[in-house]
C-alpha cells in the first residue's frame, strides 16, 4: 500500500512547502499529494486555496517545477491535483512534467473532469468527496473520501479494475480499516503515524 503525504507531511510542517515535502521523506512516506495554481504571471504555484497574483506574492510556497527539481526523485509517485481548469493550467503542467522527466512518478488527480480530460497520456485519478460521481468508470484511478469506502463500494471498484487511494486519512484505526479492506493507497497528513 502506496502512503501519500497529504500537501506534504502537513501535521508537522507548513502545507505545500518544501519543508513538508522534505519532512515527508524522512518520514518514510512513498509519495506525497500536492495542490497547483496558476498566478497571474503564468507560474505553476503550489498552493491550495484561491491565489491572485504573482509568484512573488507567495515567497512561503514552491513552483511544481521547485518540487521536481527538489524533491522529485525522493518518491515513487507524486500525485499533482489540479484545483483549475480552462487557464491554462494544464498544458504547462504537461510541459513541466515532461521537462523534468519526471512522467513515471507522476499521478494527475482532480475533481474536475475537464481538468482530467486535458491531460492525454497521463495517469488520472478522479477525486470524490460526498457521492460517488456517475462518471467513475471513465478513470483507472479513484480518490475517493474515505467515509465513500466500504465493503461493497471497494467490492465494485476491484470488479472495475480500479485502483484506490483514498484521503484524507489520519486516524491510525480508520487506516487499520481501509487497509484491511485492501485500499492501494492512504493520503495522509500524518505519513509518520503509518510508518
Amino acid at each position: 500500500m502506496t502512503i501519500f503525504a497529504h500537501r506534504g507531511a502537513s501535521a508537522d510542517a507548513p502545507e505545500n512547502t518544501l519543508a513538508a515535502f522534505l519532512l515527508a521523506a524522512e518520514q518514510g512516506a512513498d509519495g506525497i499529494e500536492l495542490d497547483v495554481r496558476l498566478t497571474d504571471d503564468h507560474q505553476l504555484l503550489v498552493h491550495h486555496d484561491p491565489i491572485s497574483g504573482s509568484r512573488a506574492d507567495y515567497p512561503r510556497h514552491p513552483t511544481l517545477d521547485e518540487v521536481f527539481a527538489t524533491v522529485g526523485e525522493k518518491f515513487v509517485c507524486i500525485n499533482v491535483e489540479l484545483k483549475e481548469s480552462g487557464n491554462g493550467l494544464e498544458p504547462l503542467v504537461l510541459e513541466c512534467i515532461a521537462r523534468h522527466k519526471i512522467l513515471e512518478r507522476v499521478l494527475i488527480s482532480s475533481f474536475l473532469p475537464e481538468a482530467l480530460k486535458n491531460c492525454p497520456g497521463l495517469p488520472c485519478a478522479r477525486l470524490f468527496a460526498r457521492t460517488i460521481p456517475d462518471d467513475w468508470p471513465e478513470w483507472p484511478v479513484l480518490h475517493p473520501h474515505f467515509a465513500l469506502v466500504t465493503d461493497e463500494t471497494m467490492a465494485l471498484w476491484r470488479e472495475a479494475g480500479k485502483i484506490v487511494n483514498v484521503w484524507t486519512v489520519n486516524d491510525p484505526a480508520e487506516m487499520k480499516r481501509l487497509a484491511a479492506l485492501g485500499v492501494d493507497g492512504l493520503i495522509t497528513d500524518v505519513p509518520a503515524h503509518w510508518k
